[in-house]
Order: C-alpha cells, then sequence, then structure tokens
C-alpha cells in the first residue's frame, strides 16, 4: 500500500479534527457500502491510512477500531498476518440511513404542510441518566420540546432507535395530530427549535466549502476533503429538522448550503475514488 504521506492530508476550511470513528463510518459509506462487484475487506492499514489524511492518530485508529468490533459496528478477521474489518448488519442500517438522509431526504421540505408527531414521557426522579439519552435521542431524530415532558417533531421521524438499549419503551407515548387553526405553529417553531443557531451552521459551511479554490489546493487530499465535507453535512442534515417552509425565516440558508455541499462533492469524487480504490487494492480506479 502507498503512503499518501503528509501532502495528502486534506487542508480543509477551519473546523475540529473529526473523531477516528466518524471518519472510518464515512469511508465505509462513502467507498465500501454497496460498492458494485461486492464490499472489499478494510485492511488495517488502510484505516489508519485512510484516518492519517485528516490527522487522526495511528493509535487512536487501532482502539476506535476495537471499539467499532466490541459496539458491532466492524467484524475482524485475520487473512494470514493481516487484520481486515467487514461492516455488520448493524453498520450498514446506520450508513444507508445516513445516505437516504444525504441523497433521498436532503436538507429541504418540499411539502407546504405536514402532519405532527408528538412524544410524551414521564420518568421517574431518579431516572437521570435515561432521561439524558431520552432527551439527546430526541433531539438528534427532530424533536423540539413543545412543553415539560411533550415533544414535538414534523412527521415523517424514525422511532427505531429511541428506546434501544435504555429500557424507555413503557415511557413513550406517541401520537400524530395536526395543528389546530388557533395554534400559531409559525410562530411557536422559534421557540421550540433554535432555528438561529441552525442557520448559523448551514451559513458557516458555505463559508467554509462555497470556494472553488478549495479543490485547486487540495487535488492530493480529496479523499480527506471528501470525508470530512461529508461528515459535516449529515451532522447538519441530523440536527435539522425540517421544519415545512412556512415555519422557517425567508432567508432559511438550507438550499444554498446544499448545492454547495452537492458541488464540493462532486469536485473530489473522481480523485477520492481513485485513492480510495488503492488504499482497498482495488485494480481499476473508480467504481461504476
Amino acid at each position: 500500500m502507498r503512503r499518501l504521506g503528509p501532502s495528502a492530508r486534506a487542508v480543509a476550511p477551519s473546523r475540529p479534527q473529526p473523531a477516528a470513528q466518524a471518519v472510518l463510518l464515512n469511508f465505509f459509506a462513502a467507498h465500501v457500502l454497496d460498492r458494485p462487484g461486492g464490499e472489499p475487506d478494510v485492511p488495517t492499514a488502510a484505516a489508519i491510512e485512510v484516518c492519517h489524511q485528516l490527522a487522526v492518530g495511528e493509535h487512536a485508529v487501532r482502539s476506535t477500531l476495537n471499539r467499532m468490533v466490541a459496539r458491532d459496528l466492524l467484524s475482524r478477521r485475520r487473512i494470514g498476518r493481516e487484520t481486515v474489518y467487514r461492516m455488520t448488519a448493524r453498520s450498514r442500517a446506520v450508513l444507508r440511513d445516513g445516505r437516504q438522509r444525504i441523497d433521498g431526504v436532503g436538507a429541504v421540505r418540499a411539502d407546504v404542510d405536514v402532519r405532527w408527531v408528538l412524544l410524551a414521557f414521564n420518568l421517574p426522579a431518579a431516572a437521570q441518566r435515561e432521561r439524558y439519552i431520552l432527551r439527546a435521542r430526541l433531539t438528534w431524530a427532530g424533536f423540539g420540546m413543545l412543553q415539560g415532558g411533550l415533544w414535538i417533531a414534523p412527521a415523517p421521524v424514525d422511532l427505531s432507535g429511541l428506546a434501544d438499549g435504555a429500557g424507555l419503551e413503557q415511557h413513550l407515548r406517541v401520537f400524530t395530530a395536526e395543528a389546530h387553526p388557533s395554534t400559531d405553529i409559525e410562530g411557536l417553531a422559534p421557540s421550540i427549535w433554535d432555528l438561529d443557531e441552525l442557520a448559523a451552521a448551514y451559513r458557516a459551511f458555505v463559508a467554509r466549502w462555497d470556494d472553488a479554490r478549495v479543490a485547486e489546493r487540495v487535488a492530493s487530499g480529496s479523499l480527506g476533503m471528501e470525508l470530512m465535507l461529508g461528515q459535516e453535512w449529515l451532522e447538519l442534515l441530523r440536527r435539522d429538522p425540517r421544519l415545512p417552509q412556512r415555519c422557517l425565516p425567508v432567508d432559511w440558508p438550507a438550499a444554498q448550503a446544499q448545492a454547495v455541499f452537492r458541488r464540493a462533492r462532486a469536485s473530489y469524487a473522481r480523485e477520492a475514488e481513485i485513492v480510495a480504490a488503492q488504499l482497498l487494492g482495488l485494480a481499476g480506479g473508480p467504481s461504476a
């Protein structure tokens, strides 16, 4: 395997260094998942080199691979003296969900009106850890707190992972509803979701990635740039409840950010795939 070296590291718009697990999952999603011809094994050395491009050290990568095996995100086996990794059913489901959010759902909601999902929970006072987990998962799923113990999100919402591993099923009550004409849902939205913070995050994304010179500066580091871009965009989408347009400010920046993401991804795609194929030991360059 060729070592890409310091010159191949992504010289990206300023942002925090990504975690090794995020880098690896992004790589699997972009270059391994459902690959034409079959999903290849990923050797340890390839995983280390992928993360090296984003300045993530070897020790962190090896520790992360061990944790991902323990969490059933990867399976591991030996081929001679080499250790290789494959995705599990769990990680495939996670990555396909992310792909659907990026390429299927997107950041802009086309429907004018929606039904709403209401979720109520009532946990014992001692269940502080469970309450923290549930609140984090609700926020991740696009819910905002309407009032104490009652959360709301625009339908559809994936509820499948809310109670996983936390034993919360018996504490959740879920309903679908329509807003009554007397309820000013447009006026309520900014108090339920932090739209100012989300808009600022979209605009920061545009400022970092809407620059044609970025691609010129990092031609040799396109794989790292592609992974960084994809991870940041997915994080944004997962923070966005995708409210109907009538609940958003007129200058909502999601559409502009989505266009920037698609242009930037296209500028890195071919070179990133060539590098990925080399790291995976695949001949023939870009996949079909």
